[in-house]
């Protein structure tokens, strides 16, 4: 479980569990996670809900990968099927049921999650390498910038820790990943100036309190 944080208050949690499976009569690995964000937005109360559910092929490749978006009432499900040189997917948008299919590129592979990519390879400090992500929202991919940046100190609840960290970069946001020597992950600075850090399955179910702090977006984002 990771909590997501925004100027101090919780306003949310990531968690994912991965295990070994078979996928069409094959060996696969199956990854489930899911997004809760509760926040505010121009003030009224914002809850989005992500879902997915990705089964890769012996060589890491995904395979199958089928998401569900949920948010101010509306819910959008998405299931795509990889092939060899094209992505099939089958959307359902509140009912509304459309097809699409994607070529794969060429000048980079598709993957689950594009940090657990780049430490899946040997590189040096100030390497780069680039990945395309499928986005649930946009029923498209995107293209990730993944650089392997060097050691730093950072404060971690209060102490100052070495960390590696490794930096993501996609056309609408940036974010800077540390890990510790032996890989864990410690910490992530988001976009809109929001933080993840792991917690507890308790801290992460724990419902805000009534009076608990809303920080609203719109407001935190504004020029």
């Amino acid at each position: 479980y990771l909590g997501i944080f925004l100027q101090g208050s919780k306003i949310g949690y990531t968690v994912s569990s991965s295990a070994d499976t078979e996928f069409e009569g094959k060996s696969a690995k199956r990854t489930d996670g899911a997004t809760i964000i509760d926040a505010g937005l121009l003030g009224a109360a914002m809850k989005t809900t992500i879902k997915s559910t990705t089964w890769q092929g012996a060589d890491g490749k995904p395979v199958r990968m089928e998401f569900s978006v949920e948010s101010a009432g509306r819910v959008q499900k998405m299931d795509a099927t990889f092939h060899a040189d094209k992505i099939e997917l089958e959307i359902d948008n509140n009912g509304a049921k459309t097809s699409k299919t994607i070529d794969l590129p060429k000048d980079a592979p598709v993957v689950d999650d594009a940090v657990g990519a780049l430490l899946s390879e040997t590189v040096s400090p100030g390497t780069a390498r680039y990945y395309y992500v499928l986005d649930p929202m946009t029923a498209g991919l995107v293209k990730n910038e993944v650089r392997k940046g060097g050691r730093a100190k950072i404060d971690v609840k209060g102490t100052m820790t070495d960390v590696d960290v490794i930096e993501v970069s996609e056309p609408r946001a940036t974010m800077k990943v540390y890990l510790s020597a032996k890989g864990d992950l410690l910490k992530v600075d988001g976009p809109m100036g929001m933080e993840m850090r792991p917690i507890s399955e308790a801290e992460a179910l724990a419902e805000a309190g009534v009076d608990a702090p809303r920080p609203d977006l719109a407001e935190v984002n504004a020029i």
